[in-house]
């Protein structure tokens, strides 16, 4: 989820910031990395006051993670379709009354001859797909919170 919101509050954090809401924006991008809103009742919590110039940096850095983020996450709802629900597929329903025999359609697709060879094959690069995306990430999530916590 984290990777689909942070292009969006990228770009609406980094106006904010210019417009004198810096707080409310660093608020929102530390939430999203999963550090702390920095918007409690605590006194400590209070006095906190980002630097506007250290947000608007922020959300200007994080634009390009962000985006590659995005497109993984776009990427894996992709690959749920052309994958795991491959038997669903236009060009693949009309084999689904007899997914066990062979189909002409299916001759030179990846595990073919057979609708349930061919649905294993693509849900396995679709599941490695998923596995190598997510790990991928992670790495970018960890990468937010990491400037989340320096700059804002």
């Amino acid at each position: 989820m984290r990777g689909a919101l942070w292009l969006p509050l990228a770009t609406v954090a980094a106006p904010a910031a210019l417009v004198g809401a810096a707080r409310a924006a660093a608020g929102w991008q530390r939430a999203l990395a999963g550090v702390g809103a920095g918007t409690g009742t605590g006194e400590a919590e209070r006095a906190w006051r980002p630097k506007a110039r250290r947000v608007f940096g922020y959300a200007l850095l994080s634009l390009l993670p962000a985006l590659v983020a995005l497109l993984l996450v776009a990427l894996c709802a992709y690959s749920v379709y052309f994958g795991f629900l491959y038997p669903l597929r236009p060009d693949a329903i009309a084999a689904i009354g007899h997914p066990f025999s062979a189909d002409p359609m299916f001759h030179a697709s990846w595990g073919g001859p057979t609708l349930v060879g061919a649905w294993a094959a693509h849900a396995a690069v679709g599941a490695a797909f998923w596995a190598g995306s997510l790990l991928f990430l992670h790495a970018l999530c960890a990468l937010q919170a990491r400037l989340a916590r320096r700059f804002c």
